[in-house]
């Protein structure tokens, strides 16, 4: 876990630019830090699957992810929520703001809690290109409203998706909306986890149940 806890008043859970990173199974937490962002990838390649984030309760500047030029970018299969309670009064709180093109694909990820879902623009400071403050809005935001490389994303609310947001228990409880909603990342050409973070096969064997991904870093079992 990568966790802000102390953190007073800004943050970067993760801040990488100018190469390349594959993140799978990680979970990030924002804490409340005033100023937050989980992740800034600045012209960053590589594939993020099967994440899970939780934002911080700052009043302010409180992201998911900030993207800069990370059209290469590929996004699959991880949460990304606000717990409701915070100040989401802020001016800024999305879970995705994004300067340039957005990901090359941008599929079954869950968002939940934030301000906004989607805010992009061409560079910084230019007006908005793609907004979104619903997953079918953000799902349509490519042009195409079935498939595209922006598909199957949900809205899911942090306290219907955990066992214990109150005590960072970031497992997926009975009745998740994440679980079986993901995207089969296995083999080609997406080459992703068969194991969740605490090791356990992705996805799970189930007597009398299909196989099928969840979404976030712990497998339903």
């Amino acid at each position: 876990m990568i966790a802000g806890l102390r953190a007073i008043e800004f943050l970067y859970l993760v801040n990488l630019e100018d190469g390349e990173a594959f993140f799978f199974n990680n979970v990030l937490e924002g804490g409340k830090a005033k100023d937050s962002v989980c992740v800034l990838l600045t012209r960053m390649t590589g594939d993020w699957y099967n994440n899970t984030v939780v934002g911080g309760e700052g009043g302010n500047i409180t992201r998911g992810f900030h993207i800069r030029d990370g059209e290469k970018l590929r996004m699959l299969n991880n949460i990304v929520v606000r717990p409701r309670g915070s100040d989401t009064a802020g001016p800024l709180g999305e879970a995705l703001n994004v300067i340039g093109g957005l990901p090359r694909e941008l599929e079954s990820n869950a968002f939940g809690g934030w301000r906004r879902l989607l805010e992009q623009r061409a560079h910084e400071g230019a007006v908005l290109t793609g907004e979104a403050d619903l997953a079918s809005e953000l799902n349509a935001v490519d042009g195409n409203t079935v498939g595209g490389a922006v598909h199957r994303n949900i809205d899911a609310e942090a306290s219907d998706v955990f066992l214990s947001l109150e005590t960072g228990n970031y497992r997926l409880e009975p009745g998740s909306p994440c679980i079986d909603s993901g995207t089969d990342v296995s083999g080609p050409p997406y080459n992703g986890p068969t194991a969740d973070h605490e090791g356990r096969d992705r996805p799970a064997r189930t007597v009398g149940r299909k196989p099928q991904y969840d979404i976030g870093a712990y497998e339903f079992y």
